[in-house]
């Protein structure tokens, strides 16, 4: 199976919510992966938005996520 990231508060191609938007509530939406391929002990999130007023605007990265973690 390949490997997948989701979230549960959005379907793929929806509108994010308002409560996880910069005018909403601002806070970052709830994510979980599955089938990981084997051997994977780290994840790196890069969240970009490629619709931005001026372009590319990145909005966070994280690194360092067990990949164990929930």
């Amino acid at each position: 199976m390949a490997f997948k990231l989701e979230s549960p508060a959005f379907e793929n191609g929806q509108t994010i919510p308002e409560p996880y938007v910069r005018n909403g509530g601002n806070l970052s939406p709830p994510l979980r992966w599955k089938n990981a391929p084997a051997g994977t002990r780290n994840f790196l999130l890069v969240v970009e938005d490629p619709d931005a007023t001026r372009g590319m605007f990145r909005h966070w990265a994280v690194y360092d996520i067990a990949a164990g973690r929930d």
